[in-house]
This record gives structure tokens, C-alpha cells and sequence, in this order.
């Protein structure tokens, strides 16, 4: 579950398709480098006027739609909360982005609320190979993959550590990321982009995919069933 990388590559696309047959809008998104080109380019045969600077009341009073690109303008809008109370996109409350933004914790609200049947085991005793995590991360930075007890013993002191944590290995080539906006406790508008990889062991955002496409979702109604538990609405990205 992902808040950070909402806006990869095609996934542009969700947002802009909403927005399509929308009237004219000036549209604010957070400065990040390494997005501002993608998101130009998805939006530039389109009648919206798309600005990037950091969040200010002004800046955000000017604009008809704000589109946070990071943790920390999530907590920003919370603040000015009466600035972006009609904003077409929801904005999380506090609680939810921290629970969202910590793996570990995510994992153990979605345990609390009867989903575990849906999520990797976690835990000191897993089987061969499994990923050691970062909870709080971003991109993949800070994930490994511990496939014997050799790696396992150099990676000992973050396996203690309590910045990270180990989860179950699911194995395969293709990863799905199904991009959400939900929106009075209801999914509104969905994206699914499948990736596949060369191995049946990839992490997403490090290793390169050999290609992606758009591909239909199934379980959208079990996407609901958790995003509605964490009381969460707004976008996020479920790979």
C-alpha cells in the first residue's frame, strides 16, 4: 500500500481521464523532481492549466484543484483544511496517512480488521527467500531480499532493528498496482496497471519491468472493505 507513489508513468492517465470533460481548472501539484515532466506531458493536450510550487494558503486559495505529491503536503492540507474542503479529491485525515505511511503498523490495522487472509505474513520465521523492509520508505529504497542464511547474517542488525521488519516473499513475474480514489466511503474512479518482470522475484521501483499495460481489477471490493476500515479517502495506489 502506497501514498508516495501515486503517480508513476502511465498511471498519470487515472488522473487526467477524471478531469477530461471537466470545465477548465488550474490545477496545483506539489514540486518533486523527477514527476513535473510525466504529469506535463499527460496533461498537455488537455484545457487544464497545471502549476507546480510548494503548498501555500495563496497558492492553494488559487487553485480550483490540489494534488499532494508527498507525506508531508498530505499533512500540510490537513492544517489548511478549510482551504480544500471542495476539493475534487479528498483529503485523508491525519491518522490514516500515519497508519498508512508505516508498513508494520498498516499491516497490523489490516490484521485487527480481519484482513489477514489477504496479506504476506510477517514475522522472524519465514521461509526462504523473504523481503526484509524499511516500515517508512520510499520507492523501494530500503527493501532486500534474504534468500540463505549467509544474507540473512549480514543484514542482522536491521533485522533487529525497529525501523524495519520481515515479511513473506510472494512469488511471480507480474505485479499489479490498482491506483483508487475513493470518495465518500465508495471507490469512484479506479486505474490497474500490471506490471511484468523478468523474474519471479522483482521489486517494484528498483528492477525494470519489460512492459506494462492497463488490465481489470477484481478485487476492488475488498480494496473498499479496507480503505472504508482505515477510514480512508482520497487517492492511493494498492500494489
Amino acid at each position: 500500500f502506497s501514498l508516495s507513489d501515486i503517480f508513476r508513468g502511465n498511471e498519470f492517465v487515472f488522473l487526467k481521464d477524471r478531469l477530461l470533460y471537466r470545465r477548465k481548472l488550474r490545477i496545483l501539484f506539489t514540486k518533486r523532481p523527477g514527476f513535473e515532466d510525466e504529469i506535463s506531458k499527460a496533461f498537455r493536450h488537455t484545457r487544464h492549466k497545471i502549476t507546480f510550487a510548494a503548498f501555500s494558503s495563496a497558492n492553494i486559495s488559487n487553485a480550483n484543484l490540489v494534488v499532494p505529491l508527498s507525506i508531508s503536503d498530505l499533512k500540510y492540507l490537513n492544517e489548511v483544511s478549510h482551504l480544500v474542503a471542495e476539493n475534487f479529491i479528498p483529503i485523508p485525515n491525519v491518522d490514516s496517512i500515519t497508519l498508512c505511511d508505516d508498513k508494520f503498523i498498516f499491516n497490523q490495522a489490516m490484521v485487527a480488521n480481519g484482513f489477514a487472509p489477504y496479506l504476506p505474513k510477517v514475522g522472524k520465521a519465514l521461509s526462504y527467500p523473504y523481503i526484509l523492509k524499511k516500515r517508512i520508505d520510499d520507492s523501494s529504497n530500503n527493501i532486500h531480499i534474504i534468500s540463505n542464511s549467509e544474507q540473512e547474517q549480514s543484514l542482522k542488525d536491521l533485522i533487529s532493528s525497529q525501523e524495519y521488519y520481515c515479511q513473506e516473499m510472494i512469488y511471480g513475474s507480474r505485479e499489479f498496482a490498482t491506483h483508487i480514489l475513493i470518495k465518500d466511503r465508495k471507490i469512484t474512479h479506479a486505474l490497474n496497471i500490471e506490471y511484468v518482470f523478468n523474474t519471479d522475484l522483482p521489486i517494484k521501483g528498483r528492477d525494470k519491468e519489460c512492459y506494462r499495460k492497463i488490465s481489470r481489477c477484481p478485487y476492488l471490493d475488498i480494496f473498499a472493505s479496507m480503505l472504508v476500515a482505515l477510514d480512508f479517502e482520497g487517492i492511493c495506489c494498492v500494489n
